[in-house]
């Protein structure tokens, strides 16, 4: 009996064994089906089933580590590549991958490690070196005043665009108040829309409304830029008809550019197409000179580099010309996007391809009269940059402040818009004199001078120069104490300076006057020898 029931556990085994195995392979199959589609928030999940039962699948541990990445999960994209690394299944780009990963966590010295492993292309090599030149990234790090703006919600708020009346126009993937919500496959948030806020004299700004109350809730409407008269605006929209979605031969959604005539009331009319538009590559990012001759733009199409390149085309006889390349001076084998022209001589975009601190960082290149790259781009560095994703960066014309936008610091991975300011110089104020005998009135060399705040604390010490002179920098609208010390004087008595004045006034004289002390007479008392 017992040796029965052995075998028919065993039976049992050996068919409940391959229903597993095939609810392993269904479960796959269907995660990879929404992967091909690019829809990675859905992919995830299934991904995440199918480990459970077998943690080193190779092809669900590669395609989750990929969903993580594109959907910037970062912490999960580093943990699951870390295991991805590990499999001999393991592609080159693989490795690369985790040391973008690690170089976005700020681990450093283990992104180097695997950058260096990475050998299929210069990438590896490049980025080991700006992990050694990490700190020139930072020398700047203090210029700019960084605050992040108060429209931002939850969810992905990127790319602002100046718009008229000192209103700025973004992207925004937050929760809306209609009746049916479309949430995008790929990142498992709303579509993207475009909405706008206007900034108040006082610094605040109105709350964000819509800024297309007409537009499609069911796709990405974004990264969008006015013409220099407000009256045009050019945006990025995923490619569609008037029956819907338009996908290509794989079944994937491309992105294009179209450019409208904008109504009264922000509303888009006379939609039209960008001439060099495709379902088969993306058109993304566009951005104009200020006479709408001249357009950068990104895009993945036939002829880059890899990845997505940033081109241009002129407009001849209203029609543009055919798309030229921005060289490899700029263009590499990651992803260049989020161009914008400032003053029509200096382009600002995002690589993640470039010398860089990690994820997108944001570069600017001087154009020459044809529009074209005249040197290598630089990297903008701190504190605008990060170790993050950092893009979509707009400037004022003075160029001293402006928009971009970042995930930096965010748990959930999500964009921010941040504004950003040039620090003005401290306002100082000089404190100067001379030091000099109280009684002769000549100047005193070498005087050791101090300057005190109200509480006796040191600021700065210092000595009088060859003209007995001193000089210290320090703020306005304080209070200081001035004194004074030489060998053979006495201590000049302490000198109550207040900078409490008026900003025009740059300089407070306040001369020290030190006494001499008077020398010990000396008797000698004489002695005679008396016999």
């Amino acid at each position: 009996m017992k040796k029965y029931i052995r075998f028919l556990g065993l039976g049992i085994l050996l068919f409940i064994v391959p229903m597993v195995s095939q609810a392993q392979q269904s479960l796959l199959q269907n995660a990879n089906e929404y992967y091909d589609y690019l829809a990675f928030s859905d992919a995830i999940p299934l991904y995440q089933r199918v480990l459970k039962s077998d943690s080193m699948n190779p092809e669900a541990l590669i395609k989750l580590a990929d969903c993580y990445r594109l959907t910037n999960n970062n912490l999960k994209a580093m943990e699951t590549y870390a295991k991805v690394v590990t499999l001999k299944e393991k592609q080159p780009i693989h490795e690369f991958l985790y040391a973008q990963t690690l170089m976005v966590a700020g681990k450093y010295a283990e992104a180097k490690e695997h950058m260096k492993a990475y050998t299929a292309d210069p990438r590896g090599e490049l980025f080991a070196k700006s992990i050694d030149n990490i700190d020139n990234f930072y020398k700047n790090k203090d210029k700019y005043k960084v605050t992040k703006a108060l429209f931002n919600s939850p969810k992905n708020d990127f790319s602002p665009a100046f718009y008229k009346d000192n209103s700025i126009v973004f992207t925004s993937s937050r929760d809306r108040t209609e009746m049916i919500s479309y949430k995008s496959a790929w990142t498992g948030n709303n579509y993207d829309a475009l909405y706008i806020v206007k900034k108040r004299v006082n610094g605040k700004y109105t709350s964000p409304n819509l800024f297309d109350e007409g537009g499609n809730a069911q796709l990405n409407d974004g990264a969008a830029f006015f013409s220099f008269d407000w009256k045009h605006v050019y945006f990025t929209k995923n490619n569609s008809d008037e029956s819907g979605e338009v996908k290509d031969s794989n079944g994937k959604l491309k992105l294009k550019i179209f450019q409208a005539t904008v109504g009264k009331t922000n509303n888009f009319k006379d939609i039209r197409e960008f001439r060099y538009n495709s379902k088969d590559y993306n058109c993304a990012h566009p951005t104009l000179n200020d006479s709408s001759t001249i357009i950068y733009f990104s895009s993945d199409m036939p002829g880059g580099h890899g990845g997505m390149d940033i081109w241009v085309s002129y407009k001849k006889d209203s029609i543009w010309t055919s798309p030229i390349n921005l060289g490899d001076h700029v263009n590499t084998l990651g992803n260049e996007v989020f161009p914008y022209l400032f003053k029509n001589n200096r382009l600002y975009f995002s690589s993640n391809g470039l010398n860089g601190m990690g994820g997108l960082d944001i570069y600017s290149v001087e154009l020459d009269g044809n529009g074209l790259p005249k040197e290598r781009p630089q990297n903008i560095g701190a504190p605008i940059n990060s170790n993050f994703d950092d893009f979509g960066m707009i400037l004022y014309p003075s160029a001293d402040s402006g928009y971009f936008s970042s995930n930096v610091g965010r748990a959930n991975n999500d964009d921010d818009i941040y504004f950003f300011a040039l620090k003005k110089p401290i306002e100082e104020i000089k404190i100067l004199g001379t030091v000099t005998d109280s009684k002769t009135n000549e100047i005193i060399v070498d005087a050791k001078v101090t300057l005190k705040d109200n509480t006796g604390k040191v600021i700065e010490e210092l000595t009088s120069d060859k003209d007995g002179k001193f000089s210290f920098k320090a703020d306005y609208n304080k209070d200081y104490v001035l004194t004074s010390q030489k060998e053979k004087y006495t201590d000049a008595t302490p000198k109550a300076i207040s900078t409490k004045v008026a900003t025009n006034v740059k300089e407070i004289t306040a001369n020290l006057v030190l006494e001499k002390k008077v020398e010990d007479v000396v008797v000698v008392e004489e002695k005679f020898n008396t016999k």
